[in-house]
């Protein structure tokens, strides 16, 4: 009865655990960044920390000198959510309470694609084609 009622919590506390436990797929992430490089862009990444978005932050260097930021979600529930606080404009992150304005040194593009936004803060013609080929139109910034 013991060995029963033990086998029942340790599954119970499995099922628990790994119910509570999010684990990021970089799929959308690498399949991004493999259409940069197809679409003829050098990239570089850099692991950057967390700033007003709350998905895990990659900074890409292309052609050596244009940064996009990239945020990666643990799904696209996630995402979804804290695009929703963006300002249509993209000067505005108001997740409730607290609103942050922002100030760019140019013009903010806003991208997102499966569990992923991108940000592009430019104004290259050829990346913002390139961007919207490969996530879509922009859902904030420079209109």
């Amino acid at each position: 009865m013991k060995k029963t009622k033990l086998s029942i919590f340790l599954i119970f506390t499995g099922i628990i655990l790994s119910a509570c436990s999010k684990e990021i797929s970089y799929q959308a992430y690498d399949d991004f960044t493999l259409s940069l490089a197809n679409a003829g862009f050098t990239i570089e990444e850099e692991s950057l920390e967390n700033d007003f978005l709350s998905g895990e932050r990659k900074q890409l260097k292309i052609d050596q000198g244009e940064m996009i930021s990239v945020y990666i979600y643990e799904s696209d529930h996630a995402m979804e959510q804290d695009a929703s606080y963006i300002s249509r404009d993209g000067f505005t992150y108001d997740k409730g309470g607290v609103a942050t304005s922002i100030s760019w040194v140019s013009y903010p593009y806003f991208f997102k694609k499966e569990d992923i936004i991108i940000l592009y803060v430019g104004e290259n013609e050829k990346i913002i084609d390139t961007l919207e080929e490969i996530a879509g139109p922009q859902f904030a910034g420079q209109v």
